[in-house]
């Protein structure tokens, strides 16, 4: 029968497990700081290559549209890839810190469905159908990380020690940031709906608020990792 070991011992496997993925961590990390950030100075810099782009009445992902920009519209679609693999990669991060399955499953599922909307591109529907691969893809993104910040809120909720004293701050702001971010959803459909020229405007208010949550969760998690033994 093998013997109980003493909590030293385990206090040692964690400082070393600890130790081990400290760096990786980092990486996570860095990669969901880097996803708003890269996004938004993507879509600026677009938006001055075109000067006929309307910030306020075009949607973010005309800039994708081959018909609309030619081969500009390359950059928009990078853009789609390269954050929608910068926000996967930071789930695997936020796992480690925060292990929830439906936290991850949903920020997951938000960045395949935006690197998605880079393969199809923003094009009026196929003949006979009403909503096109595009359109699909946004809506599946949206609603993942609006529920991804109320499952962050429902996760720390109950949280261990070590939690509490890392993340109980976000509990709350998870919490707000969902029903903001929710608030907002309906907002942009309404004004899908009515046809408004505010659209663009409607469009970029929602993306605010749960890419700055991304960028918030992502910093605070790069602050632990450094926090790490190295």
């Amino acid at each position: 029968m093998a013997e109980p070991r003493s909590s030293s011992s385990r206090a040692g496997d964690v400082t070393a497990s600890s130790a081990s993925s400290g760096p990786n961590l980092r990486l996570y990390a860095l990669c969901g700081v880097m996803a708003p950030v890269f996004w938004l100075l993507m879509v600026i810099v677009e938006s001055l290559l075109q000067p006929g782009y309307n910030q306020v009445s075009q949607y973010i992902s005309d800039l994708g549209n081959y018909a609309l920009y030619g081969s500009y519209a390359i950059l928009q679609n990078l853009n789609f890839w390269i954050f929608g693999v910068l926000v996967i990669i930071f789930a695997l991060g936020l796992r480690q810190a925060l292990p929830q399955k439906s936290i991850t499953a949903s920020l997951v599922l938000f960045g395949i469905a935006i690197f998605v909307s880079g393969i199809f591109t923003d094009q009026p529907p196929p003949p006979g159908k009403h909503v096109s691969v595009h359109d699909l893809a946004g809506d599946v993104a949206f609603l993942s990380i609006a529920l991804c910040q109320f499952f962050a809120w429902r996760r720390l909720r109950h949280t261990t020690v070590e939690e509490e004293s890392a993340w109980s701050r976000y509990r709350n702001y998870s919490l707000v940031s969902g029903v903001i971010t929710l608030i907002l959803l309906v907002n942009l459909g309404v004004a899908e709906g009515s046809n408004s020229v505010f659209v663009g405007l409607a469009q970029r208010a929602f993306f605010t608020v749960p890419w700055l949550w991304i960028e918030i969760m992502a910093l605070r998690l790069f602050r632990l990792s450094n926090q790490q033994p190295r």
